[in-house]
């Protein structure tokens, strides 16, 4: 897609969006002050940070930063990423993010391919990775340079590191800008942006040092497997004009499970070498394609790598089948499975014993917890749940406190509650039962819920959404209710037994149903 020639002394707007990103921010700050290329400025989209970044923020900008801050409107980041484009006055817009550290001369590299190639969109960059302490990991895989090696290795993930681009803002805008998507915003754009005729590159030189740490919004995704679930729907939105495959096709392309993928992989190869006018033999002796496979097919599908081993003499395929194959014998032969067992045994016990210890420390408080309760979700959970003796949560119970993508599971339980046997409590968003309410036996309390707005994916794989239920002192819910996310029962309300609560109730009503209605107000 043809644009405008870049004068070399264009000015530049920084973007980036930040929610609570101390300690790293301030260095990532100094990296853009040390840019040898000197024409730009900054615009930051706080989201509601409670960290001192706000406060990091206003030392630099505008003192020693030109540029500005917008925190009066917090967004998700998909939006506030839309928004600083908008908001941005220049047509060039650098990516980064409040963790990562840009190389002096990044800016420069950038600047100046996009002036000698017109036609080019987007331009990313190699990565060095550090740690939290700023110490070198072990090197990532190279980006691909080319358009095509892009496109191609977009099959299986992101090939354009995004704290490392700088775009033109009018072929942003132009494709839509960026989406209001929860995970991978920036992988969709790309491939929303190669279908329309955008032009993307990667420069070949290593232009930004990406951090690795727990609390990064990348590895929380990658943790909770959000991440490539994201990627999925994403790739099926944009399969047909890129990869000639049907939404269909590409999600059982990345279905772990498809076991003839080499008729999809042939056809995808065909399209790509109609597009670059090359033959489906270059594409699939092409490096990136290549790897792109290799990242698609599991480990343990050995007779998949057999095939392209004879197909297409693709010899890293062929390896990777033999170490499988060589594991998989040491597992019948029972090598592994011993070791496995073993550490799978100790794991349990050492959980079992977690519980106890747990339970035992309540009693103490007066809060009996039934010693078959179920805890499920998260590792190790007991940080994230509070509980105000006297209490007594009957047994075979079940307590969820999720660790999804996008949890804020929290569950806190006021004195004199009690909770009766095989309750579902679930804690994906914040779950508070207040003092002296009582949950009948086989009631389903969830702060979460499966997403489904996308027709082809199936509901598994939707990942959750949810919102934060309050249940107020005092009120009493009768055996199997159902109160779903986002609810509030006021004090001393009462819930008929049977009831699937949907809407907030008032304090001291009445309410029965399903869903729940008004009934009458307690005398």
């Amino acid at each position: 897609m043809p644009t405008n020639s870049t004068d070399i002394n264009d000015r530049v707007t920084w973007i980036m969006p930040v929610l609570n990103g101390m300690p790293y921010l301030p260095e990532t700050l100094a990296s853009i002050e040390n840019q040898t290329y000197r024409n730009w400025e900054v615009l930051v989209w706080d989201n509601g940070s409670t960290d001192g970044t706000l406060e990091e923020l206003h030392k630099w900008i505008p003192s020693r930063l030109p540029g500005r801050i917008v925190s009066d409107r917090p967004l998700p980041i998909g939006d506030a990423l839309a928004a600083l484009v908008i908001e941005s006055t220049t047509e060039l817009c650098a990516r980064i993010d409040a963790d990562d550290i840009n190389l002096p001369n990044r800016l420069e590299l950038q600047v100046r391919f996009l002036k000698d190639n017109p036609d080019v969109s987007v331009i990313g960059g190699q990565l060095d990775t550090i740690g939290p302490d700023g110490k070198f990991l072990s090197p990532l895989d190279k980006l691909p340079t080319t358009h095509a090696g892009i496109v191609a290795t977009m099959l299986a993930k992101n090939s354009l590191a995004h704290p490392s681009v700088l775009f033109r803002k009018s072929t942003v805008l132009n494709a839509g800008n960026y989406g209001s998507f929860p995970e991978a915003e920036d992988y969709e754009l790309w491939l929303r942006m190669a279908s329309r005729g955008c032009e993307l590159r990667n420069l070949n030189e290593v232009i930004i040092r990406y951090r690795v740490h727990r609390r990064s919004i990348t590895q929380t995704h990658l943790r909770q497997r959000n991440l490539q679930h994201a990627v999925a729907v994403h790739l099926s939105r944009h399969s047909d004009k890129l990869y000639d495959l049907t939404q269909f096709e590409a999600i059982q392309l990345r279905e772990p499970g498809t076991t003839s993928i080499y008729p999809l992989l042939e056809k995808t190869a065909h399209a790509l070498a109609s597009a670059q006018g090359l033959s489906s033999d270059q594409i699939w002796n092409s490096i990136e394609f290549q790897h792109a496979v290799r990242e698609l097919i599991p480990s343990d599908h050995v007779a998949t790598h057999v095939d392209l081993a004879i197909k297409r003499r693709m010899r890293t395929s062929a390896h990777k089948a033999i170490s499988t194959v060589t594991l998989n014998t040491m597992r019948k032969l029972g090598v592994l499975r011993a070791a496995r067992q073993t550490l799978l045994t100790y794991k349990n016990l050492n959980r079992t014993n977690q519980k106890s210890n747990w339970a035992k420390a309540l009693r103490k408080r007066e809060c009996l917890i039934e010693c078959h309760i179920e805890l499920v979700g998260k590792v190790n959970p007991y940080s994230d749940m509070s509980f105000e003796g006297p209490l007594k949560i009957e047994r075979d119970c079940t307590i969820w406190i999720a660790d999804e993508e996008g949890a804020n599971a929290r569950l806190i339980i006021g004195a004199g509650a009690y909770v009766g046997r095989n309750t579902f409590l679930g804690a994906y968003q914040p779950l508070t039962i207040g003092k002296d309410v009582l949950i009948g036996a086989y009631c389903y309390i969830t702060t979460g819920n499966h997403r489904f707005e996308a027709r082809h994916i199936p509901v598994r794989l939707q990942g959750y959404s949810g919102a934060p239920i309050v249940l107020n002192d005092g009120a009493w819910l009768g055996t199997h209710v159902v109160v779903l996310p986002g609810v509030t029962i006021g004090e001393g309300a009462i819930i008929g037994a049977g009831s699937v609560v949907t809407k907030d109730v008032p304090a001291f009503e009445i309410w029965g149903g399903a869903p729940a209605k008004f009934i009458k107000n307690r005398p």
